[in-house]
């Protein structure tokens, strides 16, 4: 038997110990996590389970331990209702699998805010409750979305080898496009969010009419450097091409951008200018086993300032919350997108754009960055 199918056999007997109540969902959602195994994924896994336990379904990683010590505790010290992650990697057809299966694991999803609108308007999410969750507490009007809500934003920015272009270093995308100005290894996304509003720059469109994207012009633009280009799926990976000066240029999340800038004893440095701002949605699928009282009191206790402040020093993601905005430490307002000043110098991610474009342009990007 392989180590992968060892591990989902240990998973489909957990399901089976937490269906006859011999395991609690807490310890049955942190075994699958273990195994890497969806709950969705196992047969006769329970449909549903206690309401008193909210369970989120997020990416793994750090933010595991981050939500878990920064969201989860004190909700669970403040309400009496339990928590627990699934760190399995909530992807779009996974919630919708998991809905049309009628076995409903998850209570939130963190995702993308432009999920809100695609999945929400399908029927897979339930629509927030705003007598529970606070829509003057969010930066923007757009955050707080009748299926979902930004309790945090990210960026996809640019850093560059200070060493290698230290005396005429770059500052914005169309130096990026410059392989002659500026030569060297590239590294961009993968899954093009931040790719496409950045090849639209380096094509010469203003930063505020990037939108509606031109997919030709973006792939256009693609195919002239991506042989120069390593296209990276997870964060930890340009971390690593900076860490080992692989690349002269790239890419990277800007929770990310703190530990390069460590990692390379701030050899490699963070420009904002150009990059995208995009909010991180928190989405309840349809049927959710907690109940939707106990995932909105989840929601809105997410909305706390101290905690927002307090998840961007553990994992980097910015707050939504204006209040928190004003409470991040001096020496780390650089790296907070959502920084007046940070923000103010990055594009702005139009979620209904992303809702109604992104299935079709990610197809027609991966294809080329796979020709």
């Amino acid at each position: 038997m392989s180590v992968k199918a060892y591990l989902k056999d240990v998973a489909e007997m957990a399901a089976g110990e937490f269906k006859s109540g011999r395991l609690s969902r807490r310890d049955f959602m942190t075994i699958c996590a273990a195994a890497g195994v969806s709950p969705l994924l196992l047969r006769g896994s329970p449909a549903s389970a206690a309401a008193n336990e909210v369970v989120m379904w997020n990416w793994g990683g750090d933010a595991v331990a981050c939500h878990s010590d920064v969201f989860g505790k004190p909700f669970t010290e403040e309400t009496g209702v339990g928590f627990a992650i699934d760190s399995s990697g909530p992807s779009e057809g996974s919630i919708k699998a998991m809905v049309e299966s009628g076995n409903v694991t998850a209570d939130v999803c963190d995702g993308d805010l432009f999920q809100a609108e695609s999945l929400g308007s399908q029927g897979f999410l339930e629509p927030i409750d705003y007598s529970v969750v606070k829509k003057e507490l969010f930066r923007n009007p757009d955050d707080a979305k009748e299926f979902g809500v930004a309790m945090v934003y990210y960026g996809y920015c640019l850093m560059y080898d200070s060493e290698k272009f230290g005396a005429n270093p770059p500052t914005g995308w169309a130096d990026f496009w410059d392989l002659e100005k500026f030569p060297g290894k590239r590294t961009l996304y993968k899954w093009g969010n931040g790719v496409f509003e950045a090849a639209m720059q380096a094509d010469g469109v203003p930063m505020d009419q990037v939108y509606p994207i031109d997919m030709d012009r973006v792939l256009k633009k693609v195919r002239e450097i991506k042989s120069e280009t390593v296209f990276w799926g997870s964060g930890a990976e340009p971390q690593q091409l900076f860490q080992n000066a692989e690349v002269a240029m790239g890419m990277i999340y800007s929770n990310r951008a703190l530990l390069a800038e460590r990692d390379t004893k701030g050899r490699f440095k963070l420009i904002w200018n150009g990059g995208l701002s995009q909010a991180g949605g928190y989405i309840v699928p349809k049927g959710n086993p907690a109940g939707r009282e106990n995932v909105m009191k989840f929601l809105a206790s997410c909305q706390v300032p101290e905690k927002q402040v307090n998840l961007f020093k553990c994992l980097g993601q910015a707050p939504s919350n204006p209040a928190a905005v004003d409470m991040v430490p001096p020496e780390l307002k650089r790296y907070n997108s959502t920084d007046p000043e940070n923000y103010a110098l990055q594009v702005h991610a139009d979620n209904h754009w992303y809702a109604q474009n992104y299935e079709a342009a990610l197809e027609a990007y991966l294809n080329e960055i796979a020709s």
